[in-house]
């Protein structure tokens, strides 16, 4: 897994940090490795269950190379008193009334050692909280120069078309092709025909235009088994120029993951994604990962 590599831990270690306790390691404390010296270290493995637990730490180490680190410390006694000047950047809206609250106080007997939990806040803190965690992307525009392709067209598939008639600009996917305004003649191939056409010319192009939300998972499989095929089509001595031309929904989102892992684990194919806001499109010369408006990369 790479896109939810660390979830579980993540969610564990949350409760561990809210309940300040943690859990005995499975496995690991009755039969500890003997390639690290633990005598030497002030690490250890908990045997048993550890109470007055306020700081955990996660690592996820995603399939394809991302890894990621956190960590995570006991809630506090009293709300935080938050003072950030806003800026251009609407706040998060959260409804307060969905946050969870503190859990009950177990009985002082059950757990005499831990300190007892916070209490709960109030909803005019929890709305002052959230009003002032602000999220804020920001895209600045990059000069880059044009790929030139090796072959005199470039192959276009329509990753939630079916074969070659969804080229016509009467369907979405179609409309949606046509409003790119490609740099470079094409011609629309089908899934199956995509890794020989790849590997002929040189350059593969994806395009997807939908808003929908269906069959998410159906997309992500069906571009993870075309990927897998045309870097087998190319070989080790060849190089696909892959552009990657998604509409700025939700849909890509996963698919978007996919591309960022096939970057690292499929060499033969040189990797453009662009998020596509707006054309007409830009076929960049090195692979980027970037946002596509008007003509202007960022």
């Amino acid at each position: 897994t790479n896109t939810v590599a660390g979830a579980a831990s993540f969610v564990k270690a949350a409760l561990c940090a809210w309940h300040a306790e943690a859990p005995p390691s499975a496995h690991a404390a009755r039969r500890p490795s003997d390639t690290f010296d633990w005598k030497r270290s002030p690490l250890s493995l908990a045997a048993s269950a550890v109470d007055q637990v306020r700081c955990v730490g996660v690592s996820s180490f995603g399939i394809g190379g991302t890894n990621a680190h956190a960590i995570l410390t006991a809630p506090l006694q009293t709300p935080l008193a938050l003072s950030m000047t806003p800026s251009s950047t609407s706040p998060v809206s959260v409804d307060s009334t969905a946050l969870p609250l503190a859990p009950a106080a177990a009985p002082a007997s059950h757990h005499p050692s831990r300190a007892p939990p916070p209490p709960p806040a109030s909803s005019t803190d929890l709305t002052a909280a959230a009003n002032a965690c602000l999220h804020e992307v920001v895209w600045e525009r990059a000069h880059v120069s044009a790929a030139r392709l090796p072959g005199k067209v470039l192959p276009v598939v329509l990753v939630d078309g079916h074969g070659h008639d969804a080229s016509s600009s009467s369907s979405s996917e179609g409309a949606y092709l046509q409003s790119l305004a490609l740099p470079t003649p094409w011609v629309v191939v089908s899934l199956e025909d995509a890794p020989r056409a790849a590997r002929q010319h040189g350059a593969l192009a994806l395009a997807g235009g939908s808003e929908s939300l269906d069959d998410i998972g159906s997309l992500t499989w069906r571009c993870l088994s075309l990927l897998r095929d045309v870097s087998k089509a190319a070989g080790s001595a060849a190089r696909v120029e892959l552009f990657a031309l998604l509409r700025a929904s939700a849909r890509y989102a996963p698919l978007r993951g996919l591309l960022r892992t096939a970057r690292k684990e499929m060499p033969e194919l040189s990797i453009r994604s662009l998020k596509v806001v707006s054309g007409p499109a830009v076929l960049p010369a090195l692979p980027v990962e970037a946002q596509l408006e008007g003509g202007a990369v960022r």
